[in-house]
This record gives C-alpha cells, structure tokens and sequence, in this order.
C-alpha cells in the first residue's frame, strides 16, 4: 500500500502521524510519504526518523482577524495545489490526516479526488476542521470515545491514540521514597508561558525534595533557568527528542493536556497533575484532562486555578501520600491502549482493499 500520512505543526499532531507510518512500514513491502508544513516540527524531525517528507502550505482561519483571514485562505488554496500535484505524483492507496492545518487541504482533496481518505481525532472533543473532515472521508479513527457524538453515524472507530514503539515496554512506576522526588514539566514543543513561569516558584519553595527535568519550549530557556535560581537539581531543554525515556525516570508529571501527552502518560503508567491549555480549539485540552481525571489518572488544575500555592499543596499532598500516586499510576496503566496504531493501520488496509 502507499499511504499517504498528513498532519503536523506541533509534536502533538506530528507523533501520531509517525507512529501510523512506522506500524505500516514495519509490515514491509509499503511506502509512506508525510505531507507536513515546512515551517512545522515534522520539517525538522522527520528526515531523522527516514520518512519521506513532502512540504504542502496551509494556515489558519478561525479566530484570525481579517488580514489573517486572508492570509490564511491564500495559505489553504495554495496548499490545495500543492496537495493535488503531491498525489498525482505520489498516486496514493489511501491517505489519513491526524491533525494540524497542513491536514485540511491534504485530506480534503484527497476524498475529493476518490483517494480512500480517513482522519485521527486525538482528542475528547473533535476540532471544527475535522469535524468537517468527517464529512468527506470514509473512517474516522478516535482516540477518545467523547468525540464520537461528533461525527457522522457508523463512521467512527474507537482506536485509540497511536503511539510510537518506544512506548510499548515502558520502565515499572517507583514511588517516591528515600531521596528527591522526580518531577518532569511539560508544556509542549512550543512551550507554556504559565508552566514556565509557576511550576519553578513551586519547586523552589519545595526545595530540596525535588529533582527537575523542564521542556520550556523554543527561544525559553534561559528565562526558565534564571526562574529556578540556584537550584541544583534542575535541567531544562527546549524539547526533549527521548520522551520515552524521560516518563520512564519521572515520578510526576506536571503537563498540558494535549492528547498525545495523555495517551503517552498512560502507556508510561505515570500520574500527573494536568493543566489545560485554555484556547485550546473548543476546549478540548480540559476534556481530555476531565477523561483522564474520571479514570483516576491524573489531577486536572485549570488556568483559573493554576498559582504556585496550588501546585505546592498537590506536590507536598502526594509526598505526604504516595499511595495516591501508586493508584494513579496503575489507572494510567489500566487506560493505555498500545494497540492503536496496529488498530488504525489494520483499518487503512481495510479501506485500500489490501486486508
């Protein structure tokens, strides 16, 4: 099959997209191209990873004033060009968007053109474009059974949201005991301005029961170094390439609530203290926060909530009681799905008639 993958501009949207790619390839006799931004991470990540990378423009609309509006529909009927000669080229079998602008043009033309299409909603609560995706392709594959509602009947399978094989054998959770506690931040490849200003004035003020790995984001870290002051065992970068590795050695997690980040908590059985981002496209971040919180996975603090007093009375309440986060840990675990990128691909090959 030559399927082709679309989707990117944050790690969010890019990791799933190349968790679908590897499944297929590692099946062998396939061919995958990526269709991304070239402004976007996957420009930079996925010559590393050895995928074919075909750069295809786009842009947002939505909540753009109207010189962004224009900019962004000039982007998208650009891109309709750039998608449209990429599959004459390429002649795709089938063609799956997971999220991103870049996806739009890439998977809407695609279904247009009788390509078997179909889109991955990560989320608890699908986004406006792939909602009007839904209507074009054939499959949606969903991450979380709370979108469901949102697609048209008996198009939607529950799959999961796909993860990369590195997180298919992750490293047993330790609960806290003698010596600091390990503390991983995360807000996102491009950063989180309130992470990166209150999750350090909390940790400072725990003090030395705490060891720090911060991903602060492109163009922070210096200001998030200065933040921590003098501590000693603190290490910020601006991204962190080895996820895997970096769930594997933390104890808390203190995150973004993107879906991707909730899927790879679950795979790494780790608790964690979840803070949505507010602007979020229908706020979605806060109901995938809410899902993992029923499960009893994680803590959801919202921004109206967030202040460094609150991050240090969660911290010090889990230390005080770390059989929470022993229960936490294993509901993480209870929730993975490490099948489904396995699940989406099995579907693809459904859906080019190759199964």
């Amino acid at each position: 099959m030559r399927l082709l993958v679309t989707g990117g501009g944050t790690g969010g949207h890019l990791y799933p997209g190349v968790a679908i790619a590897q499944e297929l390839l590692s099946r062998g006799g396939h061919e995958v191209i990526y269709a991304g931004s070239p402004s976007g991470i996957e420009a930079r990540v996925l010559p590393g990873l050895g995928l074919e990378f075909a750069p295809v423009t786009s842009g947002g609309i939505v909540g753009k004033g109207l010189a962004g509006k224009v900019k962004g529909l000039l982007s998208v009927l650009k891109g309709f060009g750039e998608a449209s000669a990429l599959i004459r080229r390429f002649k795709p079998d089938a063609t799956i968007g997971v999220g991103g602008y870049v996806s739009f043009p890439v998977v809407a033309w695609s279904a247009l053109r009788g390509v078997p299409s179909a889109i991955q909603e990560q989320n608890a609560k699908a986004g406006l474009a792939n909602r009007v995706l839904g209507k074009l392709v054939r499959s949606v594959f969903l991450g979380d059974e709370g979108a469901k509602a949102e697609f048209p009947e008996g198009k939607a399978v529950l799959t999961g949201n796909p993860l990369r094989a590195v997180f298919s054998s992750p490293k047993p959770y330790e609960i806290p005991g003698e010596g600091a506690v390990r503390v991983l931040v995360l807000g996102g490849s491009q950063g989180a301005r309130s992470l990166n200003t209150k999750v350090p004035e909390a940790i400072r003020s725990i003090g030395s029961e705490v060891e720090v790995v911060h991903q602060c984001g492109k163009g922070n870290l210096e200001e998030v170094k200065v933040r921590y002051g003098d501590m000693e065992r603190v290490k910020v970068v601006e991204f962190i390439e080895e996820m895997d590795e970096a769930y594997g050695r933390a104890q808390i997690v203190i995150a973004r609530a993107g879906a991707l980040t909730v899927a790879e908590l679950a795979a790494s059985a780790r608790p964690a203290l979840l803070i949505p981002f507010p602007y979020a496209a229908g706020n979605h971040q806060e109901a995938n926060a809410r899902s993992a919180e029923a499960r009893g996975a994680a803590i959801c603090l919202t921004e109206n909530e967030l202040t460094p007093e609150a991050i240090t009375e969660q911290i010090k309440d889990w230390l005080d009681n770390p059989a929470k986060l022993s229960a936490m840990a294993d509901a993480a675990a209870n929730s993975a799905n490490t099948r489904a990128a396995a699940n989406i691909v099995d579907n693809l090959l459904a859906l080019a008639g190759e199964a």
